[in-house]
Parts: structure tokens; C-alpha cells; sequence
């Protein structure tokens, strides 16, 4: 899929979305409604939009064992990190942090739960 057609058809969906009481997605709700384009071409297009101002992205980290969250942080971090889920009681090494975008003025998601 063209990178201008790709980037039309998330705009449009950016724009119904923004109306809503929809405050944060994952790359993977956009990927539902524009077929033919892969999670990681959205998610590059949804990051310009972060770099241009339209959205905001916060970083999860989810527990691989049980998929609860443990945390979510303003800066991806380029590390592993050790910690503990509180919801599975193990200890966990993690790489794996997920992007969630936030439309700018509506709550975000903060802290560890």
C-alpha cells in the first residue's frame, strides 16, 4: 500500500476515533480497518504523528506470563528490565514494551497497577 494512501486512510480513522470517548489505541486497533498495510507500517506512521504533535505515545510493559500491566512509562527503554507482577507473583525479565497513542487533551493511562 502507497505511504499517501496508507497515511489517508489512518487520518481518517485518527479523525472518527478523535470524536469518541477513545482516549488511547494500540497500533493493532488501526491495523483492524486498513487491510493490506502490516502493524509495523502503521506504527511508523502513528510515531510521525507523534513527531508532528498530533498524538502522544506512552510505552506499556505487560507481564509475558499472565499479560497484566506492570507498567507504563513516558520513554521506551532500550533495555530488559527485571520486575514483578503482582497479578502472577513471578519475577520477569522484559523486552517487550508496547506502544499506546493518545490523542492530545485526553487522559492517559499512568503508573504501575
Amino acid at each position: 500500500m502507497a505511504d499517501k494512501d496508507l497515511r489517508e486512510k489512518i487520518d481518517t480513522w485518527l479523525n472518527f476515533k478523535e470524536k469518541t470517548a477513545v482516549a488511547g489505541f494500540r497500533p493493532s486497533a488501526v491495523h483492524k480497518t486498513v487491510p493490506g498495510a502490516t502493524e509495523k507500517e502503521i506504527e511508523e506512521i502513528l510515531m510521525s504523528l507523534v513527531i508532528e504533535g498530533r498524538l502522544k505515545v506512552e510505552w506499556e510493559i505487560m507481564c509475558p506470563e499472565c499479560f497484566s500491566l506492570i507498567r507504563t512509562t513516558a520513554q521506551r527503554l532500550e533495555q530488559e528490565i527485571e520486575e514483578y507482577c503482582w497479578h502472577c507473583g513471578r519475577e520477569v525479565w522484559l523486552d517487550t514494551f508496547q506502544p499506546v497513542f493518545y490523542f492530545p487533551g485526553k487522559k492517559a493511562r499512568h503508573g504501575t497497577i
